[in-house]
């Protein structure tokens, strides 16, 4: 069971994360990709994909190096577990970035998440 200060340290970041994700002209569609049964005939694993969508979180970028002739970016994203179904992310998992009148898939490469009896906050760092 959670205790009082685990309650408000989830209430704070759920505020957090809403007010500066709302001050800023990002969202991200999140997907969860689950891995479902194996098909024998085709050599494959399934996979299940639930996307949490439009949602409006802080992201920090962080920088831009150029990687064998092309752009490579980075950023972190700060999400509170309701916005994407209570979900334990995941580096199967999928989050794509709209901003600047653009859309960037991304790869999760960093999961840092923020507890205590419960969950409260995942910062995760992207590749893009």
């Amino acid at each position: 069971m959670a205790g009082a200060l685990d309650t408000a340290f989830k209430a704070i970041a759920k505020q957090v994360v809403a007010d500066l994700g709302t001050a800023l002209d990002t969202t991200i569609t999140y997907s969860v990709n689950a891995k479902g049964s194996y098909n024998v005939a085709k050599g494959k694993q399934l996979l299940t994909t639930t996307s949490y969508s439009d949602i409006k979180v802080p992201v920090e970028f962080i920088k831009a190096e150029e990687d064998e002739g092309r752009e490579l970016r980075r950023a972190k994203l700060y999400i509170t577990p309701d916005l994407i179904g209570d979900h334990q992310p995941t580096f199967e998992d999928e989050i794509t970035l709209s901003y600047a009148g653009s859309t960037h898939v991304s790869q999760i490469i960093d999961i840092d998440t923020k507890r205590g009896g419960q969950v409260y906050l995942h910062t995760i760092s992207v590749r893009f």
